[in-house]
């Protein structure tokens, strides 16, 4: 049995080879953009100390290792060797799992005020007395293994509660650090024909998961929402005038000084 356990375990790495190379790029210390899987890394390494249950592994299995679970799934020595190694290379990477991460968006500026020396944020982009941010919540029904009955016991929302609200209703800037900003920023119309223009800027929210508030299982079997919800802090705001979030001209420090 040893023999035929690690000659799968030999496939299941050539099998999942862009899997694996995909999943490391999310590791490490720094900040990483919103993506299922490292939310998911992230997930199990806070779940019960970083020890996810035997369901929870073959759900993962069967997501990451698709063709091996169909293959090996129903043989119970051989399965349980392989859940085992895989728990094993899961509690490898916990502590090089991702707790920062980006949120991008595009943001649609007013008119600069000169009273108060700022950017008024247009009404329906308004952040005001935020509490909770949706991390990642899937645009249509998730596969798994190529069935869409949703992903067993695995989460496939995350939202984070904050511990500080936080609005942002303006950009205050004074105007000599405006001067040699504004030529750059896109100007989008209010809407289709108008001669009224918004200024289009890129927001990037970086945030810092702290640990699991709740899981909030809707239905495991029928509907494919099971929500995962973190507690944590924004850190900073920052703003770019370009969608590849290159050209940065304004940061707000929030600090996490709650976190330390």
């Amino acid at each position: 049995m040893k023999f035929s356990i690690a000659k799968l375990l030999i496939c299941m790495a050539f099998m999942c080879t862009s899997y694996s190379a995909s999943a490391a790029s999310t590791m490490g210390r720094g900040y990483s953009a919103i993506d299922f899987r490292s939310l998911l890394q992230t997930y199990f390494s806070m779940y019960e100390g970083g020890n996810p249950t035997d369901s929870m592994i073959d759900s993962y299995a069967e997501l990451a290792y698709c063709e091996l679970h169909k293959e090996h799934y129903t043989d119970d020595f051989a399965w349980n060797g392989i859940r085992e190694s895989i728990r094993d290379e899961v509690k490898k990477n916990n502590a090089n799992t991702h707790r920062h991460y980006n949120l991008d968006g595009p943001f649609l500026l007013e008119r600069y005020d000169f009273e108060t020396e700022s950017y008024p944020v247009s009404e329906e982009k308004q952040l005001n007395n935020v509490s909770k941010l949706v991390l990642f919540s899937p645009r249509a029904l998730v596969s798994i293994c190529n069935r869409k009955s949703g992903l067993g016991v695995l989460p496939t929302i995350f939202t984070l509660a904050v511990y500080r609200p936080f609005s942002l209703t303006e950009i205050k800037m004074s105007e000599d650090n405006l001067k040699d900003v504004v030529p750059y920023m896109e100007l989008v119309p209010e809407h289709k024909g108008s001669d009224v223009y918004r200024r289009r800027v890129y927001v990037r929210v970086k945030v810092k998961i702290v640990d699991i508030m709740n899981v909030k299982v809707l239905d495991t079997q029928l509907r494919n929402d099971n929500e995962v919800t973190f507690n944590g802090e924004i850190e900073a705001v920052e703003f770019y005038l370009d969608k590849d979030m290159s050209k940065l001209f304004h940061r707000i420090e929030l600090g996490s000084d709650l976190l330390e």
